[in-house]
């Protein structure tokens, strides 16, 4: 088992996560990302609550914080805004 020894941002680990590219996000009270065999915090200048986690369609993180949704961005979490997702189209 694993500890906040381990890097983990809290005793408690839920949601756990595997985005696109293999790497686990493991929620908190904060974040974690475990990759290549190491824990790494995630710094914020919130404190999260994470309460579920995801991609968008364009592949960016997505956190929950108790319904307040927010993506990554070059490193920070802002609030999430749908308007500036482009639309997709299919071909067939």
């Amino acid at each position: 088992s694993y500890s906040q020894s381990d890097g983990l941002t809290d005793k408690t680990a839920y949601p756990i996560y595997q985005d696109r590219a293999g790497t686990i996000w493991i929620g908190s009270v904060g974040l974690t990302k475990y990759e290549n065999g190491t824990f790494t915090p995630i710094e914020s200048a919130r404190k999260f609550v994470i309460t579920a986690i995801g991609n968008d369609p364009l592949g960016r993180l997505l956190i929950n914080n108790y319904g307040e949704l927010y993506v990554r961005e070059n490193d920070q979490f802002v609030p999430f805004e749908p308007d500036k997702i482009p639309a997709v189209g299919f071909f067939y």
